[in-house]
């Protein structure tokens, strides 16, 4: 399932990031700043993918599509277990998704969609790598 999401999510973030570097607002990304603070403070595994979601929302929504923020929602929400099980792996999981966002945040303040889709491909590629038997050094 992951798979598939990240097929259909490399082909339609380059159109997504590009709309949020168009559109997006700084109390946007004030908001999203916020959640990531949040997040890089939150022990428990439930409120943080939690967190996730709605930190991601804030991009989805700024994308000012609205069928285009609903399907990236949809994905979104289908892969929050996926994003569970890879923050159970090792501490560096987690700082390396936080480093991500915030990385997300800097390019869509600098309105750097280039420098934005690059952390967001790498960034959605994560859960999989994850779940994969030689990210987890178990092959």
């Amino acid at each position: 399932e992951m798979e598939a999401i990240r097929l259909i999510r490399h082909q339609l973030e380059p159109l997504a990031v590009r709309l949020v570097v168009e559109n997006i607002t700084d109390a946007e990304l004030d908001e999203a700043e916020r959640f990531r603070g949040r997040m890089a403070k939150e022990r428990d595994l439930g409120n943080w993918v939690e967190l996730n979601t709605q930190f991601h929302l804030v991009f989805h929504d700024s994308t000012g599509v609205e069928r285009l923020a609903a399907i990236l929602k949809g994905f979104e929400e289908a892969s929050a277990v996926y994003v569970a099980q890879a923050q159970r792996w090792p501490p560096e999981i987690r700082r390396r998704a936080d480093g991500e966002h915030q990385a997300l945040i800097e390019a869509f303040r600098a309105r750097d969609a280039e420098r934005a889709a690059t952390v967001m491909q790498g960034h959605a590629a994560m859960p999989i790598e994850m779940t994969r038997p030689e990210e987890r050094g178990t092959a």
